[in-house]
């Protein structure tokens, strides 16, 4: 396996079950609950919250490409090439913001 399958691995999973684009949104739409007596400007609420956002946004989207795909003949999806780091980068300032954010609540 090259690095470059290794990387888009989980949008090939994604790509054949769409719905689970919808379980990384319900967890960081936790996070962005948890973070929720925060200021709303703070980021410890905004980058969960879109971040949830996105993926949700991507799960109706990649249902309808879904539907798309069966009434052609050979789909080729190059959007993925895009989506997928997006949504990877996203994921990864959320988690970051929110392990910051409750390192910093935990102290004393």
């Amino acid at each position: 396996m090259t690095w470059l399958q290794a990387v888009y691995a989980p949008m090939t999973l994604l790509h054949d079950r769409p719905a689970l684009a919808f379980v990384p949104a319900a967890l960081l739409a936790a996070a962005a609950f948890g973070a929720r007596r925060l200021p709303r400007h703070a980021p410890a609420f905004l980058w969960p919250a879109g971040g949830a956002a996105l993926w949700a946004a991507y799960g109706v989207y990649e249902l309808r490409m879904r539907a798309w795909e069966r009434t052609v003949t050979a789909p080729i999806r190059v959007d993925l090439l895009l989506i997928g780091p997006i949504l990877y980068a996203a994921t990864l300032v959320s988690a970051v913001v929110v392990l910051r954010w409750l390192r910093v609540r935990r102290r004393p």
